[in-house]
C-alpha cells in the first residue's frame, strides 16, 4: 500500500467529495508527485474502498449498476483515458476529469445520506 493509503485517507475524501460527482472523486484521491498510472491506481483503490462503504452507489441510464465494488471499478479500468488529456483533439484542455461526465463513463455517483430520524435517502450526482 503506498504511503497515504489507509483508513484516514478513505474517511477524508468521503468527506470532501461527499455528494459530488465521481471527477472529486478522482481528484480528491490524488497523491503528489505521482505519474498519470500511478494517479489512476490510488483512484481505483479509493474508489473500492468508498463502495465498499457502502456510502456510494452508481447508476447508468437511470438504472442502479450491480456488482462488487472490485467488478465495478473494473468496468471503470476497462474504458478509462490512457493518458491525463483523453481527447487532445477535441477538447485540449480539459483533463482526465471531464471524461467522469462523457457517455465513455460507465457511472455516476449516488451518495447515501443518513439522516437523524434514521431515514436514509440517495442522492444522484451526474
Amino acid at each position: 500500500m503506498t504511503p497515504g493509503m489507509n483508513h484516514e485517507w478513505v474517511t477524508h475524501v468521503m468527506e470532501v467529495a461527499d455528494q459530488q460527482s465521481l471527477s472529486s472523486v478522482w481528484y480528491y484521491s490524488q497523491i503528489d508527485d505521482f505519474n498519470f498510472a500511478e494517479r489512476c491506481e490510488a483512484f481505483y483503490w479509493m474508489f473500492e474502498r468508498i463502495l465498499e462503504s457502502g456510502r456510494l452507489r452508481l447508476k447508468k441510464n437511470g438504472e442502479y449498476l450491480t456488482g462488487t465494488p472490485k467488478e465495478l471499478v473494473q468496468r471503470f479500468r476497462d474504458v478509462f483515458p490512457t493518458s491525463d488529456i483523453p481527447d487532445p483533439v477535441n477538447w485540449p484542455d480539459e483533463d482526465a476529469s471531464f471524461w467522469f461526465f462523457g457517455d465513455p463513463c460507465p457511472g455516476e455517483a449516488v451518495w447515501r445520506i443518513d439522516h437523524p430520524d434514521g431515514q436514509i435517502e440517495w442522492r444522484h450526482c451526474p
